[in-house]
């Protein structure tokens, strides 16, 4: 039996709200039950992915903590394809990536999802 598909918007503000990490908590959280494929698509209104800056980010260690939960329990991680998405310079790169999606295989992602949760 296929698992069915879940699909996270992160759209709200992480500087001011704390729904985005929450989202990532619960996305981590489905993923790693195992009952669910779980996509989790950052489109929040800010600058640069949530490694960019956690400590600036509302609740900014769900981030750190959970997205490579994520990953590790086989959650995809999808944003917006642009082309200043370069990795830190420093060396201290996570061990997760955002592959970019167009806006068109979004929606049909989510016409495809069982549910999709926006935060």
């Amino acid at each position: 039996m296929r698992k069915p598909h879940v699909l996270f918007l992160i759209t709200s503000d992480p500087r001011r709200s704390a729904r985005p990490a929450e989202g990532v908590r619960v996305a981590a959280g489905l993923a790693a039950g195992q009952k669910a494929q779980v996509s989790l698509y950052w489109g929040a209104p800010v600058a640069g992915l949530p490694e960019a800056a956690a400590c600036d980010l509302v609740d900014g260690e769900f981030f750190e903590q959970y997205l490579p939960v994520l990953v590790a329990h086989g959650g995809e991680l999808l944003t917006a394809p642009a082309e200043d998405q370069a990795p830190p310079s420093d060396g201290n790169a996570p061990s997760w990536r955002f592959l970019p999606v167009t806006t068109t295989r979004l929606a049909e992602m989510a016409a495809e999802s069982q549910i999709v949760l926006q935060f």
